[in-house]
C-alpha cells in the first residue's frame, strides 16, 4: 500500500504529494511542471536552486564588503580622534597639570 496520496489544489491545479500517516508535504508539481518531462523539471529545478545559491552568494559579498567599509570607517574616524587628542595634548596641559 502506497504511503502518500497525491491531491490536486482546486486553486492552482498544482499536484501536492502528501505522506499518509504524518500528512508532511513530501513534493509538488506546478501546473506547468505537469506539462513538461520529467528531465525539463528536473533541469528547471537545478536551475532554481543555482539561482538561489548565486543570491546568496551576493548577499554574502554585500555584507562582507559592508562590514569591510565600516570598519574601514571607523577606523579612519578612530585615527583622527587621536591625532585630535595628540594635537590637544601640546596646548592643553589637561586635568590636575596645573603648572
Amino acid at each position: 500500500m502506497r504511503r502518500d496520496i497525491s491531491i490536486t489544489c482546486p486553486c492552482c491545479k498544482a499536484i501536492l504529494i502528501v505522506d499518509r500517516d504524518t500528512g508532511q508535504l513530501l513534493g509538488q508539481r506546478t501546473k506547468e511542471e505537469q506539462k513538461m518531462e520529467a528531465g525539463d523539471v528536473f533541469e528547471k529545478r537545478l536551475d532554481d536552486v543555482r539561482q538561489r545559491a548565486a543570491s546568496g552568494t551576493q548577499a554574502f559579498d554585500d555584507a562582507h564588503q559592508e562590514a569591510l567599509n565600516k570598519r574601514k570607517h571607523l577606523d579612519d574616524a578612530f585615527e583622527e580622534a587621536r591625532k585630535k587628542a595628540k594635537d590637544k595634548g601640546k596646548d592643553d596641559p589637561g586635568p590636575g597639570k596645573f603648572w
